[in-house]
């Protein structure tokens, strides 16, 4: 039985369980899926989930970003 924890944890809805597929173009790298699986179903291990992360850590590395909006 597939208890879809990580597809409940993805915020972009980025996972696709019927179809078993992943949208690259919404993942935001938060890792959600990943970290709160108690199977560990899923893994940042394929060569494209990969290849995303290291242009996703590239791009948010150099700067901090200062928050658009104040409470």
């Amino acid at each position: 039985m597939k208890c879809k924890t990580y597809v409940r944890n993805c915020p972009t809805d980025a996972i696709d369980i019927e179809n078993k597929t992943f949208n690259l173009e919404a993942c935001i790298g938060c890792y959600g899926c990943i970290n709160r699986c108690p199977k560990h179903a899923i893994s940042a291990t394929s060569p494209e989930v990969e290849e995303f992360m290291k242009g996703f850590i590239e791009t948010f590395k150099t700067a901090r970003l200062e928050p658009d909006i104040f409470m």
